[in-house]
């Protein structure tokens, strides 16, 4: 047990939720501006280096710290909540804001008057619960190229190359292909096609992580180390560990398994600086892992280590290892970017799995592994490279091309929804229940809540919120606001359209954040020691 523990600044109950709620505020406030296609810009001091001018409602609110602790608590709770939702669903994080803020607002000013907190936290779980179903019933299946392309141009803040990229790069790859987005060097935007392959596994530890805005591992022209076997303790590491350290590539060791020592000592490697190094456990499982860690060592280049050949680890050379253009590592997945082999070995390979599976007997499990094999290794990855004229362009494009394509991904595994807040608006109000007192209380704050997506939409867009909120509940769906042109429109056939699952998530996260906020009994800070000695004057 730790007793060094600094001093605390503690507040309790309505004094706690309150002065959470001001931090809250100060962030919703902050990422609703961007709301929309008439969303506003929010410029970010960067010291040191020039400020960021963005639209993109992730990128400001990962930049709000307040200086009062207090209330950056509160900032803190709903941005991860918010980007909870935006893990799932790809986008949401300031729709899922401003959710939060609405009903941790009215939830707090009814708990405040004296209503039953506990039935009101039931009455607004309740309603969330009935207005995610009745979005799911309202969901239309995305079929065409149109809609995808009109998906991606809308998260995208209405630029149509970028919906058009993400489609070509859809078409590349297939829907539920590999893609990433990195820089370009130049003003153009494009899109490429590599070799390589997704593993669905992610950095045994987050000490790996080297890029905190993306919270991933990204190695360029990385060197790969392949094992069929686990590693405990560090001594079996360490000669390629000292000549990957001499040579100065980025480092990954694809395992069985890694842990004990052996962990502690590449998480340290890492966090020193001393290595760019990550590990993950090999993909699939018993014989599944087998081939798949064959694939992988076809694919870069190189050979798998077994507990029988485990001596070749004192030999092995750089050369030896395999190796790729690129490596992007997150929490849940890998991505390997480019081959090291001529595009004819693969070819051949690929030929091999598909003459088993034509010709074998198989189990419906064995036939499946074969044709996953063949999807990783034929599937591709396609390169979407961002180009912008300055600096802080191309950061807020590549932003914006990011939340475009994981939108777009979950539009087509989840299907569309009216966009423009209607939707949700719509949902909201045709929910009943057979609720009293204080639960119906509870209820009635998200119904009120899900009117706000709509309504600042409208107001960055110049409109009178009232107004467009009566007129689209008065009017037959899917008529809508276009914000894009300030008119009333059929929002699937003009492609004013939102993802079911970024909505879905927005209002999930958001619901459970507030109703975490409105059980707060008391919080507390660290004080900090400002005290000045008067031996620190020579010093």
């Amino acid at each position: 047990m730790d007793f060094n523990i600094k001093p605390k600044n503690l507040v309790f109950d309505q004094e706690a939720r309150e002065v959470l709620l001001k931090g809250v505020r100060q962030l919703s406030q902050a990422v609703s501006v961007t709301m929309g296609p008439g969303g506003l810009n929010v410029v970010i001091e960067r010291p040191g280096q020039v400020p960021i001018l963005t639209k993109d409602g992730v990128t400001v609110a990962k930049a709000v710290n307040l200086p009062d602790k207090m209330e950056n608590l509160g900032v803190q709770l709903v941005k991860e909540a918010a980007q909870g939702a935006a893990d799932i669903a790809g986008d949401g994080t300031t729709t899922a804001t401003v959710l939060a803020h609405s009903i941790f607002s009215h939830g707090l000013r009814a708990i405040n008057a004296g209503n039953n907190p506990v039935k009101v936290r039931n009455g607004i779980k309740h309603a969330s619960g009935l207005i995610i179903d009745g979005l799911y019933q309202r969901s239309k299946e995305v079929k065409s190229n149109e809609e995808i392309i009109q998906v991606g141009t809308i998260s995208a803040n209405g630029e149509s190359e970028i919906g058009k990229l993400i489609c070509e790069a859809m078409e590349a790859v297939g829907r539920d292909g590999t893609i990433t987005v990195e820089e370009a060097k130049g003003f153009k935007t494009s899109l490429l096609k590599v070799e390589g392959t997704r593993i669905n596994r992610g950095f045994l530890s987050p000490y790996f992580i080297n890029d905190k805005s993306r919270n991933s591992c990204i190695m360029a022209k990385p060197v790969v180390l392949l094992a069929n076997r686990s590693f405990s303790t560090i001594k079996d590491l360490i000669p390629i560990l000292e000549k990957v350290h001499q040579a100065n590539r980025p480092f990954l060791i694809i395992a069985e398994d890694v842990d004990g020592e052996a962990l502690n000592a590449c998480t340290a490697n890492s966090q020193k600086g001393i290595l760019n190094i990550c590990v993950i456990r090999a993909p699939e499982f018993g014989q599944g892992r087998i081939y798949a860690m064959d694939d992988l060592a076809k694919l870069l280049g190189t050979k798998v280590i077994t507990p029988s050949n485990s001596s070749d680890l004192t030999t092995i050379q750089i050369d030896d290892l395999g190796k790729c253009e690129k490596i992007i590592i997150s929490r849940n997945e890998t991505i390997i970017v480019g081959s090291n082999v001529e595009k004819s070995e693969l070819k051949k390979h690929c030929k091999e799995i598909k003459s088993n599976l034509e010709n074998s007997v198989m189990t419906t499990d064995e036939e499946a592994m074969h044709r996953r094999r063949l999807s990783r290794l034929s599937g591709g990855v396609a390169v979407l490279r961002v180009g912008g004229s300055t600096e802080a362009e191309l950061r807020e494009r590549k932003d914006r091309v990011e939340d475009a394509l994981y939108a777009t991904r979950a539009a087509v595994n989840s299907g569309i929804l009216d966009g423009g807040g209607s939707a949700l608006l719509r949902v909201s109000k045709s929910i009943k229940a057979k609720l009293t007192g204080d639960e119906l209380i509870g209820f009635n704050i998200v119904k009120k809540a899900c009117e706000e997506p709509i309504r600042q939409i409208s107001k960055n867009a110049g409109e009178v919120p009232d107004i467009i909120v009566e007129k689209t509940l008065s009017c037959k769906s899917p008529k809508g606001f276009d914000a894009r042109k300030n008119v009333w429109v059929n929002l699937f056939d003009q492609g004013v359209i939102d993802p079911t699952l970024v909505v879905v998530s927005a209002l999930k996260h958001a619901t459970s954040a507030a109703d975490n906020l409105l059980s707060v009994a008391c919080a507390m800070h660290s004080i900090e020691d400002n005290t000045k000695h008067e031996t620190d004057l020579y010093e």
